[in-house]
């Protein structure tokens, strides 16, 4: 078993480094079993274990019938980084952007109600987008925001403009602590049709309560991200 494992290690170690010196890019095709198996001279069965390790471990992805293909690299959110998506993109080196679906007012219902501390039914603006990394879908985010802080937001132009810079440079509102909770769930059938992906994949959701610093809540935003393409890390001390 201990010999297994490690002529599997190394094998997961020859595939990665083949990806970096072929230059290797995302959807890229690697080459066939029988082709890598003559390569570094070991039975198929042992390649498959370490392509399924590999597949598992988001670096590459099988497509049944054609081959197996070098994954999009994940997309690291940073916890402990107090950074809107706009700013962690761009510290991170990516080209991102924004498509809005939607903006419009709408009513409390309890839930927002309960997060902002307002009465049911007072005006609140719903602000729905497609955040886009590296030219694919990444997330679907919907946001809430009371409209007595930010009267005809829906007039600016949110595909262009960071939603935190409007909020700051507009209407004199520095967002600077945030309650963050995340969990699994998987895609629906409309959010899969936003994201590119197969209804019922798996995804990452992530409810944000954004607060000025006299705790005041401001903003409630609801994340939807592809599962296959995000990673969380965070400082522990």
């Amino acid at each position: 078993m201990r010999k297994y494992d490690t002529v599997r290690s190394d094998l997961t170690e020859k595939i990665e480094a083949y990806i970096q010196e072929h230059q290797l890019k995302a959807h890229d095709k690697l080459p066939s079993e029988r082709e890598l198996s003559e390569i570094w001279d070991v039975n198929r069965m042992t390649l498959r274990s370490a392509t399924r390790r590999l597949v598992d471990e988001g670096i590459l992805y099988s497509v049944p019938g054609s081959g197996t293909y070098v994954a999009a690299k994940k997309i690291n959110r940073n916890l402990w980084q107090f950074l809107s998506f706009s700013e962690a993109m761009k510290e991170a080196g990516l080209d991102a952007r924004t498509n809005v679906i939607s903006c419009r007012q709408i009513e409390a219902n309890k839930k927002l109600a309960q997060t902002f501390s307002i009465l049911l039914g007072t005006p609140v603006i719903e602000l729905k987008r497609i955040r886009i990394v590296e030219e694919e879908p990444f997330s679907l985010e919907t946001i809430y925001i009371p409209s007595r802080f930010c009267p005809g937001l829906e007039k600016h132009d949110l595909e262009k403009q960071s939603l935190y810079a409007v909020l700051r440079n507009v209407y004199g509102i520095e967002l600077t602590r945030s309650r963050q909770e995340i969990s699994l769930t998987y895609l629906t059938e409309e959010e899969a049709a936003f994201l590119g992906v197969a209804e019922g994949e798996a995804a990452v959701c992530t409810k944000v309560v954004t607060a000025t610093e006299e705790k005041l809540p401001v903003e409630y935003t609801i994340e939807i991200a592809r599962g296959d393409r995000c990673q969380f890390s965070t400082i522990l001390r």
